[in-house]
């Protein structure tokens, strides 16, 4: 009963979802179109660009709003008398929130699946540059993303990249039917994360 109940209030991860199918979509799916649109045109040399500007992007759209954030937040805690982790702190601005500290900001646990999204899709890029150093670097970060997103949730990472999927079908004329299935597998797949997730209500001091 109690999970019947969350599932039909809690509608707020559903707009979760959808901002990960979006940042999946335009994000991924932009970048990668990008990356093959170079390789078609053989070209490697375009590469390091592609990822100088798709890396410089992420970084201003992520860490200004999570540094005043995490300045905030360490305010209100020194305030109130709370210990500080420095440890946390750090650990929040790599994405590590759920992975090996807690979330510091009660509300920073989505970050963590955007920023090593970001880096997957860096290194996926960084592999077809032509120099070695970046084909190294992304190789280690991508065997690291792996490392990282076994210890996230993988219904997260599932929508992210059917983010990606669904830009690369969007020139594609598909059959109402699949249309539909796919609309149906979405519902279910919500539904189910619905059902797997806690709420983190309970768990924020500020509340």
């Amino acid at each position: 009963f109690t999970q019947a109940f969350f599932l039909s209030v809690s509608f707020g991860q559903d707009s979760v979802v959808c901002f990960f199918l979006l940042s999946g979509f335009l994000v991924g799916g932009i970048n990668t179109k990008r990356l093959t649109g170079v390789l078609t045109e053989g070209d490697s040399s375009k590469v390091s660009g592609i990822l100088r500007k798709f890396s410089t992007g992420r970084f201003v759209r992520i860490y200004p709003p999570l540094i005043a954030s995490i300045i905030f937040i360490t305010f209100v805690r020194y305030l109130r008398g709370e210990d500080i982790s420095i440890y946390e702190i750090f650990g929040n601005l790599l994405g590590l929130q759920g992975v090996s500290v807690h979330d510091y900001g009660w509300c920073f646990w989505t970050l963590a699946y955007e920023i090593w999204f970001y880096v997957l899709i860096a290194s996926i890029i960084s592999l077809f540059s032509n120099r070695n150093c970046f084909r190294i670097t992304g190789g280690i970060l991508l065997i690291v993303t792996g490392c990282i997103f076994m210890k996230l949730q993988p219904f997260w990472i599932f929508t992210l990249l059917l983010g990606v999927l669904f830009y690369y079908l969007k020139d594609y004329h598909l059959p109402s039917s699949t249309k539909w299935i796919a609309l149906i597998i979405m519902m279910i797949s919500t539904s189910i994360g619905h059902l797997s997730s806690e709420t983190r209500v309970f768990d924020n001091p500020f509340i």
